[in-house]
């Protein structure tokens, strides 16, 4: 239905993948996973027609077409939340009834009902399906084959079961390749070990003696060395040697805060919210005290994000208030906020109001959440820049550049 053949794909000079192919099969539920900046979306959008390939090909068949779902919806001015949008757009592109459907983070925004909905609905349509999904759970239920984009081999490998079988298939991958990694190890080490014994051997017998017999012995010890070196040396030339098995470098977090103990921070008090003369909230009371952790649930549309805006001040009560400490300090991290378009993310992290680091702190700060090299030159494309922002002002990034310096 649907062929991929070598699809090599770059941003400016840097790789962001090389020699992809697979194929989609009429009905197949595949999940396309891989680490954040691997290039599943660009891929996702390749596959749409919405961006070209440096090299390789998309085959479709005749009459056959593809529906997308993109990661960020069009911003829009509307009292629907984000979750009643997300399932608005899901429903409208069941109703296309293509052939294939492209869906990338499906699940964004979604309340439990609707996450059934959606998991029931794609098992059920009789078409194709490319997912990209974080939600471990969701790919469990509707996958059926497994599509990981490698960003260490910049390739896609391709696992015939669901997100848990690629887990353990993955797994057991890399034990073996740490085992025949270790083992091969083993066997330099003692080979090395073995050539200079009989080094030392050879050398000994000439130093030795005059005659003969023993020194031709000698020489054939020394071949036997030598020997010796040429496996070694075949073991260890690029087409023999097994490397030693990478693995991305986790991001390594560390917030901080104010230790204001069992302290009341803010309060609601009879606290109602309307939008368009539509009530959204009614007489909310509640505390939120120091070293809380709080679960807000709630359908989409329930008024959460709206609860959330209340609490920091974005918005204001239609009635009732919202008591806060003076000196409270707030960061947020909202569901929807108007991303930046140009630049790069270095060039937006050292250009944050609130940052004082020189450009290579800043690249040290990076490399800690898995932006590395030539990542940090990668263009925006829609990333955040509050989200960055809110990194510097609640990361503890001097007291680690301290650490890192000694070690």
């Amino acid at each position: 239905m649907l062929r991929v053949q070598d699809l090599t794909k770059y941003f400016a000079d840097q790789l962001l993948f090389k020699s992809v192919s697979f194929v989609i099969d009429t009905r197949e539920k595949v999940g396309l996973i891989g680490s954040n900046g691997s290039g599943k979306s660009t891929l996702l959008r390749i596959l749409c027609g919405d961006i070209h390939a440096d090299n390789g090909s998309v085959d479709l068949l005749e009459k056959l077409r593809l529906s997308y779902l993109p990661q960020q919806l069009a911003s829009e001015s509307t009292p629907l939340s984000s979750g009643q949008k997300r399932r608005l757009e899901l429903s409208r592109l069941f109703k296309e009834n293509a052939s294939i459907l492209i869906l990338d983070e499906p699940t964004n925004n979604l309340d439990e009902e609707s996450l059934r909905w959606l998991e029931n609905t794609i098992i059920r349509q009789p078409c194709a399906c490319i997912i990209v999904s974080h939600d471990r759970t969701f790919l469990d239920r509707v996958t059926t084959r497994t599509l990981e984009l490698d960003a260490l081999s910049k390739t896609v490998k391709n696992y015939s079961g669901n997100y848990s079988w690629y887990r353990s298939r993955k797994q057991q991958e890399l034990e073996r390749q740490w085992k025949d990694f270790n083992e091969q190890q083993d066997r330099m080490k003692q080979l090395r070990r073995d050539i200079r014994t009989t080094k030392q051997q050879a050398l000994s017998i000439e130093r030795e003696t005059t005659n003969d017999f023993f020194r031709g012995k000698a020489k054939r010890i020394a071949a036997t060395a030598k020997a010796r070196e040429t496996r070694l040396n075949r073991m260890i030339s690029s087409e023999n040697k097994i490397e030693k098995p990478r693995e991305l470098e986790r991001a390594r977090l560390a917030f901080t805060g104010v230790n204001m103990h069992s302290a009341r921070l803010v309060k609601f008090e009879n606290v109602s919210f309307s939008y368009d003369h539509k009530k959204i909230l009614d007489c909310i009371n509640f505390e939120l005290r120091g070293n809380s952790r709080i679960l807000l649930r709630g359908v989409n549309g329930a008024g959460k994000s709206t609860l959330l805006k209340l609490l920091t001040g974005d918005l204001m009560p239609s009635s009732g208030q919202v008591l806060r400490r003076p000196d409270l300090k707030l960061a947020v991290l909202m569901q929807e906020q108007e991303a930046n378009q140009e630049g790069t993310l270095l060039s937006h992290f050292l250009n944050y109001p609130s940052n004082n680091l020189n450009d290579s702190d800043a690249r040290t700060f990076l490399h800690r959440f898995q932006f590395s090299g030539d990542d940090v030159f990668k263009p925006f494309h829609g990333f955040n820049i509050q989200m960055v922002g809110w990194f510097i002002e609640n990361h503890q990034f001097h007291a680690a550049r301290h650490k890192a310096g000694k070690r």
